[in-house]
């Protein structure tokens, strides 16, 4: 299974270190720094990390050779990010993952998506900007 993690802040990162933990690969994207991204991946905090929304779904629905047959592994996204960001990133991502299902759907497969969103009330630093 693979999950894509919008937003590393404290949420975030939790929610990645503990599917980590379960042996599932998550991949994180911020939009407010690759940087921090990079060292959670470092950290062993998710995964793999991505510079856009674009090149998640692409981590998330491929497969290491082409995308993954639809049906088989459902796209998990899961979004933590302040309200006020979770409108135009839903804006931006929606129409990909539209252009994905679309792509696994020429042999009339059904295609399984899950979003699930948690809003944070108040932006907060990451855990490991904490300890550093």
């Amino acid at each position: 299974m693979k999950v894509g993690m919008i937003g590393l802040g404290r949420t975030g990162e939790g929610m990645s270190r503990r599917m980590i933990e379960k042996g599932i690969e998550v991949w994180g994207y911020s939009s407010s720094s690759y940087e921090n991204a990079c060292g959670q991946y470092e950290a062993g905090y998710i995964s793999g990390c991505v510079t856009s929304l674009e090149y998640l779904v692409q981590a998330v629905k491929s497969d290491g050779l082409r995308y993954t047959s639809a049906g088989k592994v459902p796209g998990i996204f899961q979004i933590t990010l302040p309200e006020q960001k979770t409108e135009d990133t839903l804006d931006e991502l929606l129409p990909l993952l539209e252009l994905v299902t679309r792509r696994q759907n020429h042999r009339a497969q059904p295609s399984t998506l899950y979003l699930l969103i948690h809003l944070v009330q108040n932006p907060v630093r990451s855990a490991s900007e904490d300890r550093g």
